[in-house]
């Protein structure tokens, strides 16, 4: 019986064990794809703003380039 009782006690903890692990590489995962998230919003709020720099400049020199009787 306490054989039984070890053994099934064994089993539990390496399958805690098994699990605690799992979590902190999920949550290792996670940070690391947070911190990615993250990056790559910036980097879109900077394109966009990129572009409407360039659109703000493209627009100014058509008029510019207009000849003077338009």
């Amino acid at each position: 019986m306490n054989e039984l009782i070890n053994r099934r006690l064994q089993e539990l903890e390496e399958k805690i064990s098994f699990q605690e692990d799992a979590m902190q590489k999920m949550e290792a995962e996670l940070i690391y794809h947070q911190k990615k998230v993250t990056t790559l919003e910036k980097m879109i709020e900077d394109l966009q703003l990129s572009f409407k720099k360039i659109e703000n400049n493209i627009g100014s020199e058509k008029l510019s380039d207009l000849p003077p009787h338009f």
